[in-house]
């Protein structure tokens, strides 16, 4: 199974921030990963937005997570049914009030996104490394019909 393609998003008060620039994205890692999810953006928009709602999380982390299906297990599964699933969670501030007020503190990573030519890294996949072999064997598939 290829890897899935998703989002981390928040939201604050029932709102969930940048949520349509979110779900392009999510819409834009799917197409690099070659697959398309069946759904448009404003669908996606509506159901983040009632899972929202209908959990009672006003403060939450939201997951939107794009897969293919598990019909073919190979490298090349072009035929697998794409899914969509949204989690949310409680999630309240990391930070204090107060100690917002006053400022906060932000540290770099000591690694760094791998060159765009070294793996899909402008998708938010899981695994995108081990995803090249199966990347390469779908278009080599494609290519092959």
């Amino acid at each position: 199974m290829r890897a899935p393609c998703s989002r981390a998003e928040r939201a604050y008060g029932g709102v969930i921030f940048k949520s349509r620039e979110h779900s392009e994205r999510l819409k834009h890692s799917a197409t690099i990963m070659d697959f398309e999810i069946p759904y448009s953006v404003a669908e996606i928009e509506a159901a983040k937005r009632l899972v929202v709602e209908k959990n009672g999380q006003p403060d939450a982390y939201v997951r939107p997570i794009a897969w293919r299906g598990s019909e073919q297990l190979g490298g090349s599964a072009q035929n697998n049914t794409i899914h969509l699933a949204i989690a949310t969670w409680e999630w309240p501030s990391y930070f204090d009030p107060a100690q917002r007020l006053k400022g906060i503190r932000l540290d770099l990573a000591e690694y760094r996104r791998p060159d765009p030519r070294t793996s899909p890294c402008l998708a938010k996949a899981a695994g995108a490394l081990y995803d090249l072999h199966h990347l390469q064997a779908s278009r080599r598939a494609a290519r092959l019909c």
